[in-house]
């Protein structure tokens, strides 16, 4: 019996870009986050006494990395070295080969696997001997089928296979180095270590067991809850067990408060407050993040509609969240609140109001609307003074093209609509 950790996709130097970290401790913490998350990795590795360690690809944030990012996985792996664990890594779409590797002598128990792998490594480790085979991507957009070149182990001992691949055709994810389970199930090996999916997942529990390890550290705020690796046990040469274990350093997490019923500020600063002291963390070394959105129907939907509302509430937000010891950063918050009509009826009404929600509902509904308002937002962004206001609002262009974010932004606009139609015609 022995124990590996699978980890993927640590993104070592990731600038966390289109985050609003006007918090410097934050912004520093943020800055940190990659290399804490790859520290508690190392750390998990020791205290868990693995054989080895897997990084399946994308190590780094670009192929040309940086020099610290370069030092701190080389000083990681010089760590597990001094323990006795071997670290084996191949390199993804965001690493390629051939980004201009600094010249760094590393630890005689790592192994960086090539592009032209051909033979299988093999380890002893403490339950006997293993084989270990990857392949890094040589270019950003690899577009072959790298599985299908894989070499087939002894059929006598237990071998995990490193691919940085999406692998099922996931949509979120750029498709380098497709495959499919199919493609790994007969090849012989007894466990793959994916990378390039950001999210934990397993493709296949049986045998093979195919898994990725998801990212240690969430890289922005759509990538929320717990993040990590897998702890993975190997008995009588089959997978036991994998364990997911939590290795982030800050965790992103998108909360909502409803203002339907709420009287006052008073109501929603304490519905703000309760979240804060939900989502800190018990581990006094961890950190949240959070994006605070305010929905819904109500008598508040005026005042919070006023200019510099939602920034009052998020100063006001990080201020106690600093009281209670600074464990949970707000770092945004946005309204989306509606004003408290029966816009329903409104919509079914003979009226100049009715036109308008009508034509907001065929907008939200209609694929070919979406695609031409992307059309015209690409030509509003080509404004040099539209495309300001909308880098110091915090928006990042690319968020404005997903069709989650069009929605958003057509139901605040519908709202503000409502707000100066609705008193003109007495619908309140």
């Amino acid at each position: 019996m022995f124990r590996f950790l699978h980890a993927s996709d640590l993104h070592l130097g990731a600038a966390f870009q289109g985050i609003r970290a006007d918090s410097p401790a934050m912004a520093g913490r943020l800055t940190e986050a990659t290399y804490r998350a790859l520290e508690r990795i190392v750390d998990l590795a020791v205290a868990e006494r693995v054989a080895f360690v897997v990084l399946a690809g994308d190590l780094f944030n670009k192929a040309d990395g940086n020099l610290r990012a370069w030092m701190k996985l080389r000083d990681a792996a010089a760590r597990l070295d001094a323990e006795g664990i071997a670290t084996f890594t191949i390199r993804g779409n965001h690493d390629y080969l051939g980004g201009g590797d600094p010249p760094l002598q590393w630890p005689a128990l790592c192994r960086h696997f090539g592009s032209r792998e051909k033979e299988l490594h093999r380890l002893e480790a403490a339950g006997g001997a293993v084989q270990l085979f990857g392949r890094s991507h040589d270019q950003r957009a690899v577009t072959a089928n790298l599985a299908l070149s894989y070499p087939t182990p002894d059929p006598g001992l237990f071998a995990v296979a490193l691919l940085h691949t999406n692998c099922g055709s996931n949509p979120d994810h750029a498709s380098y180095a497709p495959c499919c389970v199919a493609d790994l199930q007969d090849k012989g090996y007894g466990y793959w270590a994916l990378g390039h999916i950001h999210k934990q997942g397993t493709l296949q529990a049986g045998k093979p067991l195919i898994a990725y390890a998801g990212c240690p550290q969430g890289l922005n705020p759509k990538e929320t809850g717990p993040r990590g690796c897998l702890l993975v046990t190997v008995d009588d040469d089959q997978v036991a067990t994998a364990e997911f274990r939590e290795t982030d350093d800050v965790r992103w997490h998108m909360e909502s408060v409803d203002i339907g019923g709420m009287s006052d500020i008073d109501d929603a600063l304490a519905a703000l407050d309760d979240i804060m002291l939900q989502l800190r963390p018990d581990d006094p070394h961890r950190a949240a993040a959070v994006r605070l959105r305010l929905q819904g129907r109500g008598p508040l939907h005026a005042q919070l509609r006023k200019p510099g509302a939602a920034r009052d509430l998020l100063t006001r937000a990080r201020d106690s969240a600093e009281r209670a010891g600074g464990q949970v950063w707000p770092e945004s918050l946005t309204s989306a609140t509606q004003p408290e009509v029966d816009a329903e009826r409104m919509a079914g009404s003979d009226s100049f109001v009715g036109d308008f929600l009508r034509h907001a509902a065929q907008l939200r509904q209609d694929p070919s609307a979406l695609a031409d308002l992307r059309q015209d937002l690409g030509q509003l962004l080509g404004h040099r003074g539209v495309g300001d206001a909308l880098r110091d609002g915090g928006s990042a262009a690319d968020e404005i093209w997903n069709d989650g974010r069009l929605l958003e932004l057509l139901q605040e606009a519908t709202a503000m609509g409502l707000d100066q139609l609705a008193p003109k015609e007495g619908a309140a």
